[in-house]
């Protein structure tokens, strides 16, 4: 009973170990109280003792002491773990030299076992579990380093030391074959579009919150671990292969594909703020290639969405400056030739980046293409001068807002390819070509803004940084 108690005592000092890292790896100081104090006192009364001093009566009362203060000492860890996510687990590994050693993340393991569950601590004990049993083979890939079977059968070993003895129950086939069923779909998406259009990423989430107690039963547990390896991998080769240089970059820079994975209630932001943090190091859209960037940033993001971050209680939303009588009205002299872009940015006191041609055109000379694209034109400047500081906002505004990006491309695609032949070809060229313009930097702006933002006590200041045009 001592030994099992002391093992326990050893690997929550790891776990506080590593709590404390992750707390001055995010700025913040550590709690000075630890909670191991009663069991430092009942582990030195233990070490004191003689062998001819050691009875039963002593050692069920040192068992009872150090059993108390390890219940003390857990609770006071997973009260600081709760200020922790998962996607600073996984941030922090990823940026050691060195991997942690796999006695840390088996401590780990029991930790997120044995406190309170939650979407939290199953994405935690999930992460966890991959990097306990898979290594980093190259930027883009991992590899498991047991199969699917030995992993299930020491996890049920460990289990049994944990739990004195006593063997976990056994795990329903239908749950595994869930994670068997996503893998064989994983393999029949072969190209990244088709991935995206799965929603692949989407159920898996939502299957893992929805096991509940069950995930953590080992035969289901081993089998989302082989089902993050898998699809995660087919995830970065795919992104590489749709976009070479940003998608081997993201792959290089983050793991994706083990957020895209996580059931964390936040995890989706989190990738926003990971995109925001590349691009101020190193400019997402490169010149020749931007619209090709912002289809895959557009695709992660929307990946990573699940729709949980909109607040269904947001009834009273503002409306956007776009639905505003007066920007309807500018909308309307715009159409009917008494206002231009020049006139109608300068009433809204926003910056557009375009030749004076364009600028001045009066559209009551313009044809029905030419005036819809000026009118797309005006409103996606809007749009980002104006509208993007809100994250509720735009939360509850991301249909509408798509609507728009979706029907200046639908624009372009159908008329780009006849501008040439048309009497007016230039000029519509060159007006399409404004809208797109307006159309890349607005999206680029909405997909990296689109993270509520934090307090000044969060981890990092990039979070509450958003990108400029």
């Amino acid at each position: 009973m001592l030994t099992h108690l002391n093992t326990k005592a050893m690997q929550l000092g790891i776990v506080e170990r590593f709590i404390t890292q992750l707390e001055l790896n995010l700025l913040r100081v550590p709690d000075q109280d630890n909670g191991y104090g009663p069991v430092k006192e009942a582990l030195a009364d233990l070490s004191e003792l003689s062998d001819g001093e050691f009875d039963t009566e002593t050692a069920t009362r040192l068992a009872e002491h150090l059993e108390q203060g390890l219940g003390k000492w857990q609770r006071h860890l997973a009260d600081r773990d709760e200020k922790i996510e998962a996607y600073h687990i996984r941030r922090y590994c990823d940026g050691l030299r060195t991997p942690l050693k796999q006695s840390v993340f088996v401590s780990l393991l029991r930790f997120y076992r044995e406190i309170p569950r939650s979407r939290q601590t199953q994405s935690k004990f999930d992460l966890v579990l991959t990097r306990c049993f898979s290594t980093q083979i190259n930027d883009l890939f991992r590899s498991m380093t047991v199969s699917r079977e030995e992993v299930a059968k020491r996890l049920k070993e460990l289990y049994q030391k944990w739990d004195g003895g006593e063997s976990p129950g056994s795990s329903s086939p239908e749950n595994v074959a869930g994670f068997d069923d996503f893998i064989a779909e994983n393999d029949s998406l072969l190209d990244f579009p088709s991935l995206t259009a799965s929603k692949l990423f989407d159920r898996i989430r939502e299957y893992k919150a929805s096991l509940s107690d069950r995930f953590w039963e080992p035969a289901v547990a081993a089998a989302a671990l082989e089902c993050n390896i898998v699809v995660g991998n087919h995830l970065n080769g795919l992104m590489a292969r749709e976009n070479e240089n940003l998608g081997e970059r993201f792959g290089a820079e983050f793991d994706f594909a083990g957020t895209l994975q996580d059931t964390s209630p936040n995890a989706g932001e989190r990738v926003t703020e990971v995109l925001r943090e590349m691009d101020k190091q190193d400019p997402l859209l490169s010149r020749d290639f931007a619209e090709q960037d912002l289809r895959l940033i557009r695709s992660v993001i929307d990946l990573s969405s699940s729709g949980e971050n909109i607040d269904a209680a947001l009834s009273d939303v503002p409306s956007l400056f776009i639905e505003s009588p007066a920007f309807q009205q500018a909308i309307r002299d715009l159409s009917n030739g008494e206002a231009s872009l020049r006139s109608c940015s300068e009433d809204f006191e926003i910056e557009l980046d375009l030749a004076d041609p364009i600028m001045d055109l009066n559209p009551a000379f313009a044809g029905m293409v030419e005036q819809e694209s000026l009118r797309l034109t005006l409103t996606l400047a809007c749009l980002r001068a104006r509208d993007f500081s809100s994250y509720e906002v735009l939360s509850a505004k991301t249909d509408l807002i798509r609507e728009i990006f979706s029907r200046a491309e639908i624009l372009n695609a159908e008329l780009s390819s006849e501008a040439s032949e048309a009497l007016n070809g230039m000029q519509r060229l060159t007006i399409l070509n404004a809208m797109m313009g307006e159309l890349v930097k607005t999206e680029r702006a909405f997909y990296l803004a689109m993270a509520p933002t934090r307090s000044a006590s969060s981890d990092s200041n990039a979070a509450t940084q958003r990108f400029t045009n």
